[in-house]
């Protein structure tokens, strides 16, 4: 029989560790090994007990949040899950937790069976995520993708233009009266700026942006 993950509930709301305890209590997997209210109960049994998964909620009581865990728990026990339980769902909130090493993040209102399978996705290896909170995420790095291109001057669009007509690079040289190791290094501009390595993809990119 597989030892059972050891469990830390970190959240600053008694009725709703309970709950979560006697949830996770019921799954032979699991055993709940503390609870905390605060990032400095949180610190305490963790420096004590072998915790292989924090569920951690945002808001607790003191100064320090849920992310202060997070970061902690991730530069001192990197071996240790963290799995993210809060009420928060704006973007700012969300990438800081990933940003400070979460490896999950779902929001509370879940069924207990969702709950549990969240929990139990974690432990073996997935990544569980509330839909709204992948919906962020997907928009976000669309957002990223536009940002990257606005970053494109006249004339780098210019020359797009003129390489999706056919013309190359010593062409575009000659018809607007620049070195070709000028075009050269607006090519390798656009490039870093598309994310891309190729010709080909940065005119693909750029018409899906909608700049040709």
């Amino acid at each position: 029989m597989m030892k059972p993950y050891n469990i830390l509930i970190v959240e600053d709301d008694p009725k709703q560790a309970e709950l979560l305890r006697m949830l996770l209590s019921g799954q032979n997997r699991f055993k709940v090994t503390g609870t905390a209210e605060s990032y400095e109960e949180a610190e305490a049994v963790l420096a004590s007990d072998k915790i292989d998964l924090c569920i951690v909620d945002i808001d607790l009581r003191g100064k320090k949040t849920g992310i202060d865990v997070v970061k902690h728990v991730s530069e001192k026990y990197p071996f240790t899950l963290v799995l993210v339980h809060t009420i928060h769902a704006d973007s700012s909130v969300l990438f800081d937790a990933i940003k400070a090493g979460a490896g999950g993040y779902v929001l509370k209102g879940l069924s207990p069976m969702d709950f549990i399978n969240s929990v139990g996705r974690i432990c073996d290896g997935d990544v569980p995520i509330s839909p709204m909170i992948a919906r962020k995420i997907l928009a976000s790095f669309k957002q990223n993708e536009t940002v990257f291109s606005e970053k494109l001057s006249e004339r780098e669009i210019e020359l797009l233009k003129m390489s999706d007509e056919g013309y190359q690079h010593k062409q575009i040289a000659q018809m607007l009266n620049l070195s070709t190791h000028t075009v050269y290094t607006h090519f390798k501009n656009i490039y870093q700026k598309l994310h891309v390595n190729n010709k080909t993809s940065a005119i693909s990119k750029a018409k899906k942006l909608s700049y040709l």
